[in-house]
């Protein structure tokens, strides 16, 4: 395969060029290409072979290149003098005795690492300087002193490395074609991390591989390396220094002088050394390349098989020296602030056992570590001894959040394994027994994400209440959280007060958690807070706002990671939320799509359950959207019935029943909703019940009692306003039902939300427009009129006494009043009284009708027939 890059940069035809690299890289054949096509344009090509004839001295080999020209045919014995062959003059004596004969000479010399001799680099640099026409190529396993001499004369050079020849993954197919072997682009990517650019290697390994062979018999190659080359370019002494660099990825200066001047430990492997000289020593001898350009500082890198060569070869000699190398590089590297440098300082780390650091690392920058390299964050704080975990308690912590990095882990299970790491340590006060706040604050953050996902979320409030209290109470002028794990804690304790209906907490915790996030440039944490800040908006009815910080989380530069749920899911809940108000249904089911089912979700799925059922009121299918609901509450069984799922699991699932037509279903679910904390939240459902079932007294006071209510958020004042209007309405009340519906009207375009005028029937619409003069854009009109009714204008509600209640539940289980009067332990006559009372409230003649029509009713539980509203609803 002809290597066309190369060729060209030989065809520059310098007074010297240099090839060299380890045997088998191919310098041979690309020298006898070159050298091929210089002849086919005229050039005269001489070919040394130094090593086959043994001209290590500078005599030896002058001869021998006068007897190659003559033989060649370029000039004639008695035209060559060559009279002083001791020292580099015979160099200038062949450019005075081929002026008058060569035009243009190309002079290759293979295999020149025998030509030591300074007479023979001095001869031929002698012969280029005085002779124009003259072109010499060397080819050598190491730097080779022609090198040198050409710089003392000035001589341009082109030099190829190793890194030169190396071939590129997308060269081997071609390569191992030739070889009589196939290869995909992923074995070659595969082949190529195994043994770098070395041809000689990658063939080898090709032919001792099987085609079948699930991974290359890369051992082959090694075997190679260890017998064949390095004893011929590397001695003793250069070997046990390149052993303790080979640990590194990369070579600096610094890092020499760190490994082998300033460390007591491996004082004297450098010798005479400096950290410069060494470099280009280990350079020269083809261990090392140039890496990359660093705007810092140069630095090397050792071909991949030689440095896994030597690094396993001091694995097997000196053991504990390996660890104390790992941990010197890891120390060293803690404050390089280039990119993957944290990468490395965890693989070193935890090859030299060095956990105080791990510890530190974690501390500092867990999750900037989990965000920028997963792998090998996995890879060092997976499965630490216990030994280690009970010294630094904060590696536990970090073993057990690396679960989450591995494949098909479930939110649950993640936190699960949080909460079993703090109980293994004590429980929650296992918290004081990390060292420092800083450390504390993760294990507060990491204990609230296993509280939230056990249900409690206010467990996990009291919990960083009880910690922040304690960090003041203890006093500090300085900080004593970092702001980047303030910012972490910020984020968390937003989501569990969000969960926890504390809606002001949560806003305010999300906030400050955002600033120091981006005053830190974390933005995965930023991207947190600026998600649940734009649902929150987006659910209170601050729609401005919601957008705003919708914009801020679209400019931060997030990828997806395991806490993805946390980062983009409460951002498509919003927007589906701000779309659902313009009645954009269509955009609004694309981004709950994105959101998902809530099934996955353990932290959010509330708020997914409150877009869908909104959707669903939209789209007029509450049958399916209920069911959705009831499943998401049995896929999340862990329920605090003071918290955010509660209320808004009932209060969708109240809305959806409505919608149906089921008044006594709903009326059942939000009966206990009057006090508590579901109590505001659920006077939307309560409100409309009583209006639906013609109680408009009701429905009006219920408005009244909650109206103006400090934690009546403004999408539900825009729709209790509308419910009040209606109500007032019915009584025939105008100026009242004027008032409210202009009120409600002029809040939910305030909010940018169509939503509450679709919640009410077109003829109560209708004619409160005709009250108030309200015209509505055209637009408007056309999308308002384009939906059904989403609640019905009137529907049945019975009410049965708690005793009737009773004796109905039992006709389920017994066929005759006798049956229940002993179930109950009353006398007959007092069930027979209560079955012909509620007889009469179901207007029915019979049990099995009762029953019939206490299920379609929802007065028991069950279901009425799947897709059909009750038929006591209008």
């Amino acid at each position: 395969m002809d290597r066309e890059w190369l060729l060209r940069r030989l065809d520059r035809l310098a007074p010297l060029t240099v090839i060299r690299g380890l045997p088998g890289m191919g310098k041979t054949t690309l020298a006898a290409t070159w050298a091929a096509r210089q002849r086919a344009q005229g050039a005269h090509v001489v070919w040394l072979n130094a090593r086959s004839a043994r001209a290590s001295r500078g005599d030896v080999f002058a001869e021998l290149l006068r007897n190659a020209l003559v033989e060649g045919g370029l000039v004639t014995a008695a035209a060559l003098r060559l009279e002083s062959t001791g020292s580099g003059e015979w160099g200038a004596q062949l450019a005075e005795d081929l002026s008058d004969h060569v035009q243009q000479l190309v002079l290759v010399i293979d295999d020149a690492d025998p030509l030591t001799d300074p007479a023979t680099a001095a001869g031929l640099c002698l012969l280029l300087s005085q002779l124009p026409t003259v072109h010499i190529l060397v080819c050598a396993r190491t730097f080779h002193p022609i090198e040198e001499e050409a710089e003392v004369h000035e001589l341009p050079m082109t030099v190829l490395t190793g890194r030169d020849l190396s071939v590129t993954v997308g060269e081997l197919p071609t390569f191992a074609a030739s070889w009589g072997h196939e290869l995909s682009h992923a074995r070659a990517l595969e082949l190529h991390g195994a043994v770098g650019g070395w041809l000689a290697a990658a063939k080898l390994v090709l032919d001792r591989t099987p085609p079948t062979a699930a991974s290359f018999a890369s051992d082959v190659a090694l075997h190679l390396l260890r017998e064949a080359v390095l004893p011929q370019i590397v001695d003793d002494g250069v070997a046990e220094v390149a052993m303790c660099l080979a640990v590194a990825e990369e070579i600096t200066e610094d890092l020499v002088r760190t490994l082998l001047v300033d460390d007591p430990y491996t004082q004297g492997l450098l010798g005479n050394h400096t950290p410069a000289s060494l470099l280009v020593r280990l350079e020269r001898h083809g261990l090392l390349e140039e890496a990359p350009m660093r705007p810092d500082a140069r630095a090397w890198r050792f071909p991949v098989l030689v440095g896994r060569l030597l690094a396993d070869t001091l694995a097997g000699r000196h053991p504990e020296r390996v660890a104390h190398v790992h941990r010197a590089i890891a120390r060293m590297l803690v404050t390089d602030a280039r990119a993957g440098a944290q990468k490395a300082v965890l693989r070193h780390a935890r090859a030299g056992e060095d956990w105080p650091l791990l510890a530190r690392q974690w501390t500092a920058r867990s999750l900037q570590l989990v965000v920028a390299h997963p792998d090998a964050a996995v890879a060092a704080y997976a499965d630490p001894p216990r030994t280690a975990v009970e010294e630094h308690p904060i590696l536990g912590l970090a073993a057990a959040t690396m679960t989450g990095l591995r494949p098909h882990v479930d939110d649950r299970t993640r936190a699960g394994h949080l909460g079993a790491q703090l109980r293994h340590l004590g429980a929650m006060h296992a918290v004081r027994r990390f060292r420092t706040h800083d450390e504390q604050s993760l294990a507060v953050a990491a204990a609230m994400a296993a509280h939230r996902v056990d249900g409690d979320p206010f467990a996990a409030l009291r919990l960083a209440q009880d910690f922040t209290n304690r960090v003041d109470a203890e006093g500090s002028i300085l900080p004593t959280i970092s702001a980047g794990n303030a910012a972490l804690l910020d984020a968390q304790w937003a989501l569990t007060a969000l969960l926890a209906d504390d809606t002001p907490t949560a806003l305010e915790r999300a906030t400050r958690s955002y600033h120091a996030a981006t005053g830190e440039g974390m933005d995965l944490v930023a991207g947190m807070a600026t998600a649940h800040l734009s649902l929150i908006h987006a659910t209170l009815g601050s729609t401005g706002d919601a957008r705003f910080w919708l914009g801020v989380h679209e400019g931060l530069a997030t990828q997806p990671v395991w806490l993805d749920h946390l980062v983009s899911v409460p951002a498509h809940i919003a927007r589906a939320l701000l779309h659902l108000d313009e009645l954009d249904d269509a955009a609004a089911g694309r981004e709950l799509a994105l959101a998902g089912d809530g099934t996955d979700a353990v932290e959010v799925w509330p708020f997914i359950a409150y877009a869908s059922a909104r959707e669903a009121l939209v789209l007029d299918d509450p049958v399916p959207a209920l069911a959705r609901l009831e499943h998401l509450g049995t896929v999340h069984p862990r329920i605090e019935p003071r918290g955010t799922a509660r209320w808004i699991l009932d209060r969708c699932s109240a809305e959806l029943m409505l919608a149906q037509g089921e008044l006594n279903r709903a009326q059942r679910l939000i009966a206990g909703a009057v006090t508590g904390p579901g109590a505001v939240a659920s006077a939307v459902p309560r409100a409309r019940l009583a209006l639906i079932a013609g109680e408009y007294a009701l429905s009006h006071s219920i408005v009244s009692q909650n109206l103006w209510d400090r934690r009546c958020v403004p999408r539900d004042r825009a729709e209790l306003l509308m419910i009040q209007a209606a109500a007032a309405v019915a009584m025939d009340d105008r100026s009242a039902a004027a008032e409210a519906f202009t009120r409600g009207h002029r809040l939910a375009r305030h909010i940018g939300t169509l939503v509450p005028l679709t919640t009410l029937p077109r003829r109560t619409r209708d004619r409160l427009l005709q009250l108030t003069d309200i015209d509505l854009d055209a637009d408007v009109r056309r999308r308002i009129d384009a939906r059904p009714d989403v609640y019905p204008e009137s529907g049945k509600l019975v009410t049965l006494s708690p005793r009737e209640a009773v004796v109905l539940d039992q006709m389920v289980h017994h066929d005759t009043v006798a049956e229940i009067a002993r179930a109950l332990t009353v006398s007959v006559n007092t069930v027979k009284k209560q079955t012909i009372a509620i007889y009469a409230k179901l207007g029915v003649h019979d049990r099995a009708s009762a029953l019939l029509q206490a299920y379609g009713l929802g007065l028991l539980p069950g279901r009425a027939e799947p897709g059909v509203r009750s038929h006591d609803a209008v």
